[in-house]
């Protein structure tokens, strides 16, 4: 399926999630050096940090079938895909009790290999989605962009919130659902010009009805792509997550060294 794939260049340039020579670093390394190179050009860059809720559970087997269906895929090996998926149970164990077993009805399996294939296939047309920003993927993770000089800022955000909507309504037919809890737009630009932006007074933007406020580092992103970025692209921030994490661990070992020197 992963040469398949390949060989029809069918996954898009901009999913970097489990793709052969691809990585969380990819992804980083296209987004920076867009935002990077709009920054030599005097320009800002409105990002918009998305967040699905539970994506890999709530992938809906037809549609997945369906989709594999029109990118060539032959009657037999629809089949053998459709009985990979279906038939499977789970049940929820804890404190040494188990419930019932129960049948599982979408979602893809996670842990699997095939599992994260299959996802990043199922949202490979949320390129047809976006008519206005730039987007990159690591699977479920996905971030836009648009770049824009100061003049234009409120119509660089109402484009961001016209390929929101459409994304919104892209992930109710699909099955899955934005979260506007965990989604965080900000303004990226350069040092020099970071006053020059009043984010109070500068129009939202909305998720599903959710106005959101703009922030100024991305701390909630750091599990998922290993890096906190910041409005001017700065390092600080990483650094001092990466410091406090350190100081953290090896205040721990200093405790267990003394443990066990007690023992």
């Amino acid at each position: 399926m992963s040469d398949f794939f390949c060989n029809h260049n069918i996954i898009s340039i901009f999913q970097s999630g489990f793709r052969k020579y691809h990585s969380t670093e990819t992804a980083l390394l296209k987004i920076t050096d867009d935002i990077r190179l709009a920054m030599d050009r005097g320009l800002f860059t409105l990002l918009a940090l998305l967040d699905f809720s539970k994506a890999f559970d709530t992938v809906i087997h037809k549609l997945l079938i369906k989709k594999l269906k029109r990118l060539g895929f032959s009657k037999l090996a629809l089949a053998w895909i459709k009985s990979y998926l279906s038939g499977r149970k789970q049940c929820v164990s804890y404190d040494n009790l188990m419930s019932d077993f129960k049948t599982v009805t979408c979602g893809v399996p996670q842990g699997s290999i095939l599992g994260p294939l299959l996802f990043i296939v199922y949202i490979n047309d949320i390129s047809t989605v976006l008519r206005y920003c730039m987007f990159h993927c690591y699977a479920d993770d996905i971030q836009i962009y648009i770049h824009f000089n100061i003049f234009n800022k409120d119509q660089a955000v109402k484009w961001m919130n016209e390929d929101i909507k459409r994304l919104v309504q892209w992930a109710v037919r699909n099955g899955l659902k934005l979260n506007p809890d965990k989604t965080k737009p900000m303004i990226v630009c350069h040092q020099r010009l970071v006053n020059s932006v009043d984010l109070q007074n500068t129009q939202k933007i909305t998720v599903d009805g959710t106005l959101l406020p703009y922030v100024t580092s991305d701390r909630n992103k750091v599990t998922r792509l290993g890096l906190i970025k910041n409005q001017t692209l700065g390092w600080t921030d990483i650094v001092v997550y990466t410091c406090n994490r350190v100081f953290a661990a090896v205040h721990t070992l200093k405790r267990m060294q003394g443990l066990y020197c007690f023992i």
